[in-house]
């Protein structure tokens, strides 16, 4: 079993539940399903698919905790951004990072396609309908 399942058991069977609790805005289960089904269904869009192996460099902890749980069978290495830009550089070559979910401040010196992060505000993702997406099968997901 993996992470996305036990996410979408939980909104199948606890929607209202709250999963994400900021000052800002919750969002139960169910908005939060949805939110990483949106976001995933974009990085397909964006090109990514199952195998792929997916940087992440995001200091907003919203961005990162969504981009995580949007995983769709791609494997995740998150960059530290206090690493010099040559060892992120190396990092990306040597993992074959298919591409790098970033921010502003992490976008300049990659050598593979920028996707944009999601969202940094909760209130964006209460209103998404459902959207048609199914969880990658594979639990052994690479990193």
């Amino acid at each position: 079993m993996n992470i996305t399942d036990s996410r979408s058991t939980l909104a199948r069977e606890t929607p209202e539940a709250p999963a994400v609790l900021t000052t800002e805005a919750t969002l139960n289960y169910r908005e939060l399903d949805q939110a990483v089904s949106w976001v995933a269904r974009s990085y397909l869009e964006e090109g990514l698919k199952p195998g792929d192996i997916v940087g992440i460099q995001l200091g907003n902890q919203i961005q990162h905790m969504i981009a995580f749980l949007a995983r769709l069978g791609a494997g995740q290495f998150a960059f530290h951004s206090k690493d010099p830009l040559p060892v992120r550089q190396e990092q990306v070559r040597l993992l074959e990072i298919a591409a790098i979910i970033a921010d502003g401040s992490g976008r300049s010196g990659f050598e593979a396609p920028i996707i944009a992060p999601p969202s940094d505000s909760l209130g964006d993702y209460k209103e998404l309908g459902p959207q048609e997406f199914a969880a990658s099968e594979d639990g052994e997901l690479p990193l």
